[in-house]
């Protein structure tokens, strides 16, 4: 080694290449300027962020690993994982557990997140709806519940039923993986609603929801609590509540009576 200062890679240099998984070589024109003032992890987020929108790297194909893209950028490994957080968070990239890191999309993050609550909005013009505790318990998820929550440790379950003049209206249930909300068995569940529970006692940050709304059938024990017989008909509402890196943190399913709610959507736009 020379004992001379080298000049580090993408130090205003004219070009690099950086090998892409699944496509040809992408060529960047212009790498990091430590001159310029503008924080590193921003200009490289930038870069990035230029070549998805341009086209270069294609969604679904795999991105650099950390480490690769340190030696690329000359950084910390905390300089790339700012960059590479606020990708995620703005929708470019998505993580994947054990497989790394993809591209989602050329477009940006809409700046939309959707806010929902189940309660007293939830029922008809004019009734007022109460909600009780039915069940808490820890257990070993069934396998339609882990379907959605992709884990198969423990889970902490709870079951409420909101009513509306005494009539039962709704049967709500939760579902999350005990390790990721410490102390919820604490909880007085039905005193928030599950929504704001997920999004207030999850270790992990909640990056989207995926809401799916069916026409079912409530059978057993659900039936009976609704008061309507085997196999009626329901709306059944699966939301699955989602990190920055693609990982399932909760899972909530509602039964609702038919003639009894309305389900309230709110989207709000933030900066």
């Amino acid at each position: 080694m020379s004992g001379k200062n080298e000049q580090p890679p993408f130090f205003g240099g004219p070009e690099i290449i950086i090998k892409m998984e699944g496509t040809e070589d992408i060529m960047i024109e212009k790498g990091i300027d430590r001159e310029s003032g503008i924080t590193l992890y921003v200009q490289i987020y930038r870069i990035i962020r230029k070549m998805i929108e341009g086209g270069e790297w294609q969604p679904d194909s795999v991105i650099p690993s950390e480490d690769e893209l340190c030696k690329f950028f000359s950084v910390s490994k905390a300089t790339i994982r700012l960059a590479l957080a606020d990708l995620v968070r703005d929708g470019f990239l998505r993580r994947q557990q054990g497989k790394g890191t993809f591209v989602r999309s050329p477009l940006p993050h809409s700046g939309l997140t959707m806010k929902t609550c189940l309660s007293d909005s939830m029922f008809q013009d004019g009734m007022r709806g109460v909600r009780e505790s039915l069940v808490t318990s820890i257990r070993e998820p069934a396998e339609d519940v882990s379907e959605y929550l992709k884990f198969g440790g423990t889970i902490f379950y709870a079951q409420c039923m909101g009513a509306v003049d005494g009539v039962p209206a709704c049967i709500e249930e939760l579902f999350v993986p005990l390790v990721l909300y410490p102390g919820i068995d604490e909880e007085t569940i039905c005193g928030i609603s599950f929504f704001n529970l997920v999004r207030e006692r999850s270790v992990r940050k909640l990056f989207r929801m995926i809401q799916t709304i069916e026409v079912g059938r409530v059978k057993d024990r659900a039936a009976e609590l609704l008061q309507v017989g085997d196999g009626h008909p329901a709306l059944v509402m699966h939301r699955v509540f989602i990190d920055s890196e693609e990982r399932p943190v909760a899972y909530i399913r509602l039964y609702g009576r038919d003639g009894k709610y309305q389900v309230h959507t709110e989207f709000e736009k933030i900066k």
